[in-house]
């Protein structure tokens, strides 16, 4: 701010004895007719230095703009930033990815099926046709195995070893399962990031074109194949050694990986540093979940089952992979909301907008 001191040294005139009567003033020139406050000090008198009105100009340094939190290279200008190293203080009531506390999680979750659930319906339906087919492809050979295993009856003989009938078809029926399963698991890998940019593009009230979300699956496709498979390498070896193991690393990577890997660009390691501090508040959305899935998979199968007549008809398998297109779509609200509430308690500033300019990079 200018200083604004003008007519004030006026206000402070020295005192001095006033001339005698008739006389006038040895210097004319000082007549000065005018308010006091602007009339200039008698000259002979030195400038007294007073201190102007107003506040002093000089810089300033800007304005941090984060109450206490530290600086965060992606964070958009003009959002007001929350510290959260120090885990207290909540996010923006109005944050659509950032809950507050276990209800507004589920909150959030929700609005994610709102938002997004028409593009990411695409993504389940191809999914779900991909899975009837496994599902069908399956159940015929489960039929041929029977039928043929019927040779291994009590007129079998072992040294003639299995008919090679039987053998061809569990040959084929083990590389059809082979061959499916990594079909569908290159599908996931391609559709995981691009779920999750889309979750976060529509949260923030960006646009999300099917177009360009693909593109962004599929340049993140081979991080996610890479890590997914580790990933899956690790929990299978910790279910098999000693199961708590396989739950730890199957929470820590249900939290975390497909965020990490979309919109972070990094491995495995940065999805513990993100789900151990926070590790029982997490575990604890999950397993709730995980149990509601469970009761909804139950429901579904039956109902497949009631309508196909047979568990392992093909018809049963279609109609199951319908039912679980909505599971689908709540799973990537699940996992989007869940990393977007890690990375707010690491970080107070990283919130919606934050996790949307990280996308743009």
């Amino acid at each position: 701010m200018a200083p604004h001191n003008i007519g004030f040294t006026a206000t402070f005139q020295p005192m001095s004895t006033p001339p005698p009567p008739g006389s006038e003033p040895e210097h004319p020139e000082q007549r000065h007719e005018g308010p006091p406050e602007t009339q200039p000090p008698p000259q002979g008198y030195p400038a007294r230095d007073y201190p102007p009105v107003g506040y002093p100009s000089g810089s300033y340094p800007p304005p941090s703009g984060l109450a206490g939190g530290t600086a965060y290279p992606n964070y958009p200008a003009g959002y007001p930033g929350y510290p959260g190293a120090d885990g207290g203080t909540e996010p923006p009531e109005d944050d659509p990815l950032v809950p507050a506390d276990f209800g507004g999680w589920f909150e959030r979750v929700i609005g994610v099926f709102r938002r997004s659930w028409r593009t990411l319906l695409i993504f389940q339906v191809v999914l779900a046709v991909l899975s009837a087919i496994y599902s069908a492809l399956a159940a015929s050979f489960s039929r041929n195995l029977t039928a043929l295993s019927g040779a291994l009856g009590p007129g079998f003989d072992p040294n003639a070893g299995p008919p090679p009938d039987l053998v061809a078809a569990v040959a084929t029926a083990g590389m059809i399962t082979l061959i499916g399963w990594g079909v569908l698991c290159l599908v996931v890998a391609f559709l995981a990031p691009a779920s999750v940019f889309v979750v976060i593009r529509d949260a923030e009230g960006q646009p999300a074109p099917l177009g360009e979300a693909l593109g962004f699956g599929a340049s993140r496709m081979p991080a996610m194949i890479g890590w997914g498979l580790l990933a899956w390498i690790l929990t299978s070896i910790g279910y098999v050694l000693l199961f708590i193991p396989g739950i730890y690393l199957s929470i820590v990577f249900g939290a975390a990986l497909a965020g990490v890997v979309a919109v972070e660009r990094t491995g495995i390691g940065r999805c513990f540093a993100l789900v151990n501090p926070r590790f029982w508040p997490t575990a604890g959305r999950l397993v709730v979940y995980f149990l509601i899935t469970l009761v909804y998979l139950v429901v579904a199968h039956l109902i497949a089952s009631a309508i196909g007549g047979d568990p392992l008809s093909t018809t049963t398998g279609i109609v199951q992979a319908i039912l679980l297109i909505p599971l689908g779509i709540t799973s990537a609200g699940v996992a989007v909301v869940t990393y977007a509430e890690l990375r707010f308690r690491e970080n107070g500033v990283v919130t919606t907008p934050a996790l949307a300019a990280e996308l743009a990079r």
